[in-house]
């Protein structure tokens, strides 16, 4: 018996573990999703004014972020 409450407490544990990993992986699609409209709406003239180049840059940092919260080298 005390075997299925181990067993039950790191399933539990597990699963609080897969959740916080999928909102961090939601997050990251999020700020990929966003900085690709900028950088499509940017190119759609063939020309990147520099607000457009300073918003992609912007952008693609929180990319950046994003992938390091999700593999655990920033803790926000």
């Amino acid at each position: 018996m005390d075997y299925w409450i181990i067993v039950s407490a790191v399933l539990a544990i597990l699963g609080v573990l897969a959740s916080v990993k999928w909102a961090q992986v939601k997050s990251l699609l999020k700020e990929v999703s966003e900085a690709l409209v900028v950088l499509s709406a940017a190119i759609e003239d063939d020309k990147i004014s520099r607000e457009e180049c300073e918003e992609i840059v912007n952008e693609f940092r929180d990319v950046i972020i994003a992938v390091m919260k999700l593999v655990g080298k920033v803790r926000k």
